[in-house]
């Protein structure tokens, strides 16, 4: 039996993204392809490079829909042909290890789900009272937690109810004293929304979003929403390379900032450190920092809402480790050991108390840690806190986990020549794919 030489060809012409010199191998291939089929078919696949063998031999001449799919993705071909595969009448199914629903039932659900295309909206209630609103609460509060537990990427879903809250709102249905209460609601949804988009990266639509929410929250006279809703927009600012347009954010946000609680004013300065720091100004990062810490140090969690809970002793030193993290890796080298020491410890504090349903905060800052001890020269500690990151970011898909992954990459490449770090490098390259 004469093996597939158009497949092996293919694959040995891609660079590893691991290890550029070299050709890609069945392992990482393998990989690529799994992560592929389950980022856009949510399927699990048990492809391995024993499988790429079989294929590449000519033992599995006609892989399945799935498996074909990722390979022409990850491999950049447009045609099965191009890899070698070619149907005949009478060729078994190749079923992999993991195949899970042959492709037919596949092409069946899908083109059923064509059912769903002509539906109508659901018209407003002709009444509207709390519990309608505690709907649109419900639906933030439990769209917030479905984000921090797989990423956002999922977002149509809470967008769906946002658009129904919008059809409240224009509705004469609600009584003029609980109006403010379903703006506030629909405020905080489209704050979920807004943070899910800012997650997948569709930044554009969630500074929309969360425009959107301030206008409602300033309508409805809430100050403490507003701080949270313009405190998003100024991480978002940051995170794409603008500090300065998210510390003009969190001055606005600081307006009044007598109405706010001290652990909204806490969440506040902690966030303009970060802008501070992203800008290299240091005194005034670690002056940002100090307000946060004295904010946090007085805090009275029950006069916070409910929407802050996520505020807590973990965030505080994550956001504030983040900030003193990124002036190490911006400042001069080699940095000053307080300043490590002062970082890494706010992070291992972050890490060691994150409450478990919060799984990309926790990862965040399991790769922040593990960026600080990798660009300081602590090796060793930098492979094993990204060890514990990658299984953590096993059940999450985050384009900004995904960010920080190949950031962690970056900073690796100065250490290739050590072992633990090729390995590394190889489980990052695929984990870090969007």
């Amino acid at each position: 039996m004469s093996g597939n030489e158009a497949l092996r060809q293919v694959r040995l012409a891609q660079r590893s993204r691991a290890r550029p010199s070299q050709p890609m191998s069945r392992r990482e291939l393998a990989d690529l392809v799994n992560r592929y089929v389950w980022d856009n078919f949510r399927q699990r696949t048990g492809l391995d490079e024993n499988y790429i063998g079989k294929l590449e031999r000519g033992v599995v001449r006609w892989p399945n829909d799935l498996y074909r799919a990722g390979l022409r993705a990850v491999l950049g071909v447009g045609d099965d042909a191009d890899l070698g595969f070619r149907a005949t009448r009478g060729t078994p199914h190749a079923m992999g290890p993991d195949d899970g629903p042959p492709p037919w039932t596949v092409s069946l659900a899908l083109a059923s789900a064509s059912v769903l295309d002509g539906m109508t909206s659901a018209a407003p209630p002709n009444r509207i009272g709390l519990p309608e609103i505690d709907q649109v609460r419900g639906a933030a509060q439990a769209f917030a937690a479905w984000d921090n537990l797989y990423g956002g990427l999922a977002r149509d879903a809470p967008i769906a109810l946002l658009r129904w809250s919008v059809g409240l709102l224009r509705s004469q249905a609600c009584p003029a004293e609980l109006h403010s209460e379903l703006l506030s609601a629909a405020a905080h949804l489209a704050h979920t929304c807004g943070f899910m988009a800012f997650d997948s990266h569709a930044f554009d639509d969630a500074r929309r979003l969360l425009s959107f929410g301030v206008a409602c929250v300033e309508e409805a006279d809430d100050w403490e929403l507003r701080a949270r809703l313009l405190a998003t927009t100024a991480r978002l600012d940051t995170w794409i390379g603008e500090p300065d347009r998210g510390l003009t954010h969190i001055q606005l946000a600081l307006v009044r900032s007598d109405r706010l609680t001290a652990t909204e004013r806490a969440m506040l300065h902690s966030i303009e450190a970060r802008a501070l720091a992203r800008l290299r100004r240091s005194g005034d990062t670690h002056e940002a920092i100090a307000r946060a810490d004295d904010a946090f140090a007085g805090r009275q969690v029950d006069e916070d809402p409910t929407w802050m809970d996520h505020y807590d002793a973990a965030q505080h030193a994550g956001d504030t480790g983040m900030a003193l993290a990124d002036l190490v890796l911006a400042g001069p080298d080699p940095p000053p050991a307080a300043a490590i020491e002062d970082a890494r410890s706010r992070l291992i504090r972050a890490v060691d108390l994150r409450r478990p349903e919060l799984v990309r905060s926790r990862v965040l800052s399991q790769i922040g840690l593990a960026k600080l001890m990798m660009a300081t020269g602590a090796v060793g500690e930098a492979v094993a806190m990204a060890d514990e990151a990658l299984v953590t970011a096993e059940s999450i898909r985050s384009r900004r986990v995904a960010d920080e992954l190949a950031q962690l990459d970056r900073l690796a490449a100065r250490h290739g020549d050590r072992a633990e770090v090729l390995d590394l490098r190889g489980r990052l390259a695929v984990a870090a794919m969007p």
